[in-house]
């Protein structure tokens, strides 16, 4: 079935072209949706997000196979290519929005722990670090990038006389093209986030249950590595990149698999599973990624002392395999929990326009958490990133400094 514009471009021969047009803008101004974008490499994924009573319905995911050269370092390389490819998605979806939030890679952004003078607010920390009198050696001049500090509750010695703060950076030419490209499709930009941040907003009630020296890690599995970063109370603490699993399969799906994913009574997942050409996980598999991530993990807590690992966390397209929390659990002596993102609590409802696997929407779906307002019940979720709109900048573009997620109770 084909639907039709309520409104042509022509009424008994008199052209209301300008009409239809100015109605479809009048309808973006006032809609309260959102449109959630990600950016990962070699793909875009999207929806649509709506407040509904006291939570929030996501609708229209869809992931779009982008081509070679689209992307560089998962940032667009054409502004106004992708631009127009946001406007005919949201026109082909009737996604009726004027404003956007997007979700980056964690990979692009710097982060590390650095120790201030506890006489310094948080405000004061950042003005600190921003001026190159005091001696805070960085690899870069930080006034060319977004940044923040997160105040990290760990161990402090109170002889130090300093606090310990995660400091997240993203460069100006990463943000940037992302400006460029809402500002030309005509979106306003409210959120922008790093994929880790999103992630934790799906579990954001575990991890507040960790105590001061607890941390859990979380591992995101995608198709070109597995992205392992530590998480305390306070937020993430460090990370780093490991070699990829073996992928998660995609096989051929008929019209009526198709259909039972969209209408639900299916997951791709399921599907996958039941097909007779998938193999299961196995130890054999996981070999080399066990090695890699003792090491990291021992890494870490060498650097960190005093932490104790709880739980592990599991997300991304790779962690689809119905025996990989099992076999992990096993080899680590760790509990280990698949991220379902659409069952985090305050999701309404969802719907998806084409066949997906689930568990690699946590991200997406974390980042339409971000726009409902704080719950009272819970701990604070501020966004990654407030932009505010500078008058004075001659393209007249919003950006501002990152502001991270703090996960802190009221």
């Amino acid at each position: 079935m084909t639907s039709t514009s309520v409104i042509g471009t022509t009424f008994f021969g008199l052209d209301v072209s300008r009409l239809r047009d100015s109605l479809q803008l009048f309808g973006r101004r006032i809609s309260r949706s959102t449109l959630l974008i990600e950016f990962a490499p070699g793909m875009l994924q999207i929806a649509e997000a709506k407040p509904r009573s006291h939570g929030i319905e996501i609708k229209h995911l869809s992931r779009i196979a982008l081509p070679d050269g689209a992307l560089d370092r998962a940032i667009p390389a054409d502004p106004a290519l992708m631009a127009q490819l946001l406007l005919e998605l949201c026109k082909e979806k009737q996604i009726v929005s004027h404003r956007a939030a997007v979700v980056l890679p964690t990979e692009l952004a710097f982060q590390r722990m650095i120790k201030l003078p506890q006489s310094l607010s948080v405000a004061d920390a950042r003005s600190f670090l921003l001026d190159p009198n005091n001696g805070v050696a960085l690899p870069f001049p930080l006034a060319q990038t977004d940044f923040d500090l997160t105040p990290m509750q760990l161990q402090s010695d109170s002889a130090d006389q300093q606090n310990t703060y995660q400091l997240t950076a993203v460069p100006d030419t990463f943000v940037d093209p992302i400006i460029s490209m809402l500002e030309l499709s005509g979106f306003e930009l409210q959120k922008l986030e790093l994929g880790v941040f999103s992630t934790l907003r799906c579990i954001k009630h575990e991890v507040m249950k960790l105590s001061r020296m607890e941390v859990c890690f979380i591992l995101d599995f995608s198709s070109e590595s597995t992205l392992v970063t530590m998480v305390g109370s306070s937020g993430p603490i460090d990370s780093e990149r490991l070699a990829t699993t073996r992928e998660f399969p995609r096989f051929e799906l008929s019209a009526n698999e198709s259909d039972q994913i969209i209408e639900r009574s299916k997951s791709l997942e399921e599907l996958t599973i039941e097909n007779d050409r998938y193999l299961p996980v196995s130890e054999m598999d996981l070999r080399a990624f066990f090695r890699d991530f003792k090491n990291v993990m021992a890494g870490f807590l060498q650097r960190f002392p005093g932490l104790k690992p709880s739980k592990i966390y599991l997300t991304g397209d790779g962690s689809a395999h119905p025996d990989l929390p099992a076999l992990l659990q096993n080899k680590l002596n760790l509990p280990v929990k698949q991220i379902r993102p659409l069952l985090a609590d305050r999701i309404r409802d969802w719907s998806v326009d084409e066949p997906l696997l689930l568990v690699g929407l946590s991200r997406l779906v974390g980042l339409g958490l971000s726009l409902l307002p704080n719950d009272s019940r819970g701990p604070k979720s501020a966004s990654l990133a407030e932009f505010a709109c500078d008058p004075n900048s001659p393209r007249a573009t919003c950006k501002g400094t990152i502001k991270s997620e703090i996960l802190e109770t009221l």
